[in-house]
Protein backbone atom coordinates (compact mmCIF):
# COMPACT_ATOMS: atom_id res chain seq x y z
CA UNK A 1 0.00 0.00 0.00
CA UNK A 2 2.95 2.34 0.57
CA UNK A 3 3.58 2.82 -3.14
CA UNK A 4 -0.13 3.46 -3.68
CA UNK A 5 -0.21 6.17 -1.02
CA UNK A 6 2.64 7.97 -2.74
CA UNK A 7 0.68 7.84 -6.02
CA UNK A 8 -2.32 9.33 -4.24
CA UNK A 9 -0.23 12.15 -2.78
CA UNK A 10 1.17 12.98 -6.19
CA UNK A 11 -2.12 12.82 -8.07
CA UNK A 12 -4.48 14.35 -5.50
CA UNK A 13 -2.27 16.99 -3.90
CA UNK A 14 0.36 17.94 -6.45
CA UNK A 15 -1.80 17.59 -9.56
CA UNK A 16 -5.54 17.67 -8.85
CA UNK A 17 -5.90 20.14 -5.97
CA UNK A 18 -3.06 22.46 -6.95
CA UNK A 19 -4.11 22.52 -10.60
CA UNK A 20 -7.77 23.04 -9.66
CA UNK A 21 -7.04 26.27 -7.84
CA UNK A 22 -4.58 27.42 -10.47
CA UNK A 23 -7.15 27.04 -13.24
CA UNK A 24 -10.25 28.01 -11.25
CA UNK A 25 -9.26 30.33 -8.36
CA UNK A 26 -12.92 31.35 -7.99
CA UNK A 27 -13.65 27.89 -6.60
CA UNK A 28 -11.40 28.34 -3.55
CA UNK A 29 -14.35 29.15 -1.28
CA UNK A 30 -17.06 27.29 -3.16
CA UNK A 31 -15.96 23.64 -3.08
CA UNK A 32 -16.00 21.71 0.21
CA UNK A 33 -13.79 18.68 0.87
CA UNK A 34 -13.48 15.80 3.26
CA UNK A 35 -11.19 12.76 3.41
CA UNK A 36 -11.52 9.34 5.03
CA UNK A 37 -8.48 7.05 4.91
CA UNK A 38 -9.30 3.42 5.62
CA UNK A 39 -6.97 0.51 6.21
CA UNK A 40 -7.90 -3.01 7.24
CA UNK A 41 -9.94 -4.78 9.87
CA UNK A 42 -7.87 -5.22 13.02
CA UNK A 43 -5.31 -2.52 12.23
CA UNK A 44 -4.43 -0.19 15.11
CA UNK A 45 -5.89 2.79 13.27
CA UNK A 46 -8.33 1.32 10.72
CA UNK A 47 -9.93 4.68 9.88
CA UNK A 48 -8.25 8.06 9.77
CA UNK A 49 -10.60 11.03 9.43
CA UNK A 50 -9.50 14.45 8.29
CA UNK A 51 -12.11 15.93 10.62
CA UNK A 52 -13.32 13.82 13.52
CA UNK A 53 -16.62 15.72 13.57
CA UNK A 54 -17.38 14.68 9.99
CA UNK A 55 -17.61 18.31 8.87
CA UNK A 56 -16.38 19.33 5.41
CA UNK A 57 -13.91 22.17 4.87
CA UNK A 58 -13.31 24.73 2.15
CA UNK A 59 -9.68 25.12 3.25
CA UNK A 60 -7.77 23.22 0.60
CA UNK A 61 -4.53 23.53 2.60
CA UNK A 62 -6.10 21.40 5.35
CA UNK A 63 -6.84 18.70 2.76
CA UNK A 64 -3.30 18.81 1.38
CA UNK A 65 -1.75 18.57 4.83
CA UNK A 66 -3.91 15.60 5.79
CA UNK A 67 -3.24 13.63 2.61
CA UNK A 68 0.50 14.33 2.69
CA UNK A 69 0.61 13.11 6.28
CA UNK A 70 -0.89 9.68 5.56
CA UNK A 71 1.37 6.70 6.24
CA UNK A 72 1.23 3.02 5.35
CA UNK A 73 0.65 1.01 8.53
CA UNK A 74 -0.71 -2.44 9.44
CA UNK A 75 -1.94 -5.04 7.02
CA UNK A 76 -1.84 -8.78 7.74
CA UNK A 77 -3.35 -9.72 4.38
CA UNK A 78 -3.82 -8.03 1.01
CA UNK A 79 -7.54 -7.06 0.90
CA UNK A 80 -8.64 -3.87 2.63
CA UNK A 81 -11.77 -2.91 4.55
CA UNK A 82 -13.58 -1.37 1.60
CA UNK A 83 -17.00 -1.98 3.17
CA UNK A 84 -15.94 -0.31 6.42
CA UNK A 85 -14.50 2.63 4.52
CA UNK A 86 -17.77 3.24 2.66
CA UNK A 87 -19.74 3.01 5.90
CA UNK A 88 -17.49 5.67 7.46
CA UNK A 89 -17.87 7.89 4.40
CA UNK A 90 -21.66 7.65 4.66
CA UNK A 91 -21.43 9.01 8.23
CA UNK A 92 -19.81 12.28 7.13
CA UNK A 93 -21.85 15.47 7.30
CA UNK A 94 -22.70 15.77 3.63
CA UNK A 95 -24.85 18.70 2.55
CA UNK A 96 -27.88 17.07 0.88
CA UNK A 97 -28.63 20.33 -0.95
CA UNK A 98 -25.23 20.32 -2.69
CA UNK A 99 -23.98 18.47 -5.74
CA UNK A 100 -21.86 15.79 -4.07
CA UNK A 101 -19.18 13.65 -5.69
CA UNK A 102 -17.12 10.88 -4.09
CA UNK A 103 -13.63 9.94 -5.21
CA UNK A 104 -12.79 6.50 -3.83
CA UNK A 105 -9.14 5.51 -4.28
CA UNK A 106 -8.31 1.81 -4.05
CA UNK A 107 -5.43 -0.44 -5.06
CA UNK A 108 -6.53 -3.76 -3.54
CA UNK A 109 -9.89 -5.53 -3.31
CA UNK A 110 -12.34 -5.64 -0.44
CA UNK A 111 -12.76 -8.75 1.68
CA UNK A 112 -15.03 -11.63 0.72
CA UNK A 113 -15.85 -13.84 -2.23
CA UNK A 114 -18.11 -11.21 -3.83
CA UNK A 115 -15.30 -8.65 -4.02
CA UNK A 116 -12.02 -10.56 -4.16
CA UNK A 117 -10.96 -13.08 -6.77
CA UNK A 118 -7.25 -12.23 -6.61
CA UNK A 119 -6.07 -13.06 -3.10
CA UNK A 120 -7.54 -16.35 -1.89
CA UNK A 121 -7.06 -18.61 1.12
CA UNK A 122 -4.91 -17.13 3.86
CA UNK A 123 -4.39 -14.02 1.73
CA UNK A 124 -7.97 -13.02 2.64
CA UNK A 125 -8.75 -13.75 6.27
CA UNK A 126 -12.43 -13.03 5.72
CA UNK A 127 -13.02 -14.61 2.32
CA UNK A 128 -15.98 -16.73 3.44
CA UNK A 129 -16.91 -15.38 6.89
CA UNK A 130 -16.95 -11.75 8.12
CA UNK A 131 -15.05 -10.93 11.32
CA UNK A 132 -16.83 -10.77 14.71
CA UNK A 133 -19.12 -7.78 14.97
CA UNK A 134 -19.34 -7.27 11.22
CA UNK A 135 -21.87 -8.40 8.63
CA UNK A 136 -21.59 -9.71 5.11
CA UNK A 137 -19.59 -6.99 3.27
CA UNK A 138 -22.15 -7.05 0.47
CA UNK A 139 -24.87 -6.04 2.94
CA UNK A 140 -22.67 -3.35 4.49
CA UNK A 141 -21.77 -1.87 1.11
CA UNK A 142 -25.39 -1.92 -0.05
CA UNK A 143 -26.48 0.00 3.05
CA UNK A 144 -23.62 2.49 2.67
CA UNK A 145 -24.45 3.12 -1.01
CA UNK A 146 -28.13 3.52 -0.17
CA UNK A 147 -27.28 6.17 2.44
CA UNK A 148 -24.87 7.95 0.10
CA UNK A 149 -27.50 8.09 -2.65
CA UNK A 150 -30.63 8.89 -0.66
CA UNK A 151 -29.45 10.67 2.49
CA UNK A 152 -26.19 12.32 1.40
CA UNK A 153 -27.19 13.12 -2.19
CA UNK A 154 -23.98 11.71 -3.64
CA UNK A 155 -24.63 11.75 -7.36
CA UNK A 156 -21.49 10.08 -8.64
CA UNK A 157 -18.80 7.79 -7.23
CA UNK A 158 -15.52 7.70 -9.14
CA UNK A 159 -13.46 4.63 -8.25
CA UNK A 160 -9.87 5.73 -8.80
CA UNK A 161 -8.02 2.47 -9.31
CA UNK A 162 -4.29 1.86 -9.05
CA UNK A 163 -2.41 -0.83 -10.96
CA UNK A 164 -0.82 -3.35 -8.61
CA UNK A 165 1.93 -5.87 -9.29
CA UNK A 166 1.29 -5.77 -13.05
CA UNK A 167 -1.89 -7.79 -12.59
CA UNK A 168 -4.36 -7.98 -15.47
CA UNK A 169 -7.14 -7.44 -14.62
CA UNK A 170 -6.19 -5.24 -11.72
CA UNK A 171 -6.61 -6.72 -8.26
CA UNK A 172 -9.45 -4.30 -7.48
CA UNK A 173 -11.39 -5.17 -10.65
CA UNK A 174 -13.94 -7.47 -9.01
CA UNK A 175 -14.52 -5.00 -6.16
CA UNK A 176 -15.25 -2.16 -8.58
CA UNK A 177 -17.53 -4.36 -10.68
CA UNK A 178 -19.43 -5.63 -7.62
CA UNK A 179 -19.93 -2.15 -6.14
CA UNK A 180 -21.13 -0.86 -9.50
CA UNK A 181 -23.62 -3.73 -9.74
CA UNK A 182 -24.93 -3.05 -6.22
CA UNK A 183 -25.33 0.63 -7.07
CA UNK A 184 -27.31 -0.27 -10.19
CA UNK A 185 -29.63 -2.49 -8.14
CA UNK A 186 -30.42 0.48 -5.90
CA UNK A 187 -31.36 2.76 -8.81
CA UNK A 188 -34.97 3.36 -9.81
CA UNK A 189 -34.64 1.30 -12.99
CA UNK A 190 -32.24 -1.29 -11.56
CA UNK A 191 -29.68 -0.42 -14.22
CA UNK A 192 -28.29 3.06 -13.56
CA UNK A 193 -25.11 2.76 -11.49
CA UNK A 194 -23.60 5.92 -10.02
CA UNK A 195 -20.18 4.19 -9.97
CA UNK A 196 -17.57 4.83 -12.66
CA UNK A 197 -14.02 3.50 -12.73
CA UNK A 198 -11.19 5.88 -13.57
CA UNK A 199 -7.48 5.08 -13.49
CA UNK A 200 -5.60 7.19 -10.95
CA UNK A 201 -2.93 7.45 -13.62
CA UNK A 202 -5.23 9.46 -15.90
CA UNK A 203 -4.62 13.10 -16.73
CA UNK A 204 -5.63 15.22 -13.72
CA UNK A 205 -7.55 17.51 -16.06
CA UNK A 206 -10.17 14.78 -16.44
CA UNK A 207 -10.82 14.79 -12.70
CA UNK A 208 -10.88 18.58 -12.64
CA UNK A 209 -13.60 18.59 -15.30
CA UNK A 210 -15.64 16.29 -13.06
CA UNK A 211 -15.42 18.78 -10.19
CA UNK A 212 -16.17 21.94 -12.15
CA UNK A 213 -18.85 20.31 -14.29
Amino acid sequence: MGDAIEQVKTKIVKELLSELLLRYPRLRNKVSYNVVAYRDIGDNNPFELMNSSGEFTKDIEVVKSFVLGLRDTGGSDYPEDVAGGLMEIAKLKWNPRSTNILFHVLDDPGHGKDFNDTYLGTSDRFFTTPPPGRRDPKVEIMEALKALRNKCNVQKIYMLTIERKNRVPWSSAKTVSAISAISAQLSSDGKNSMVEEVSLGCDASRLIRVIVG
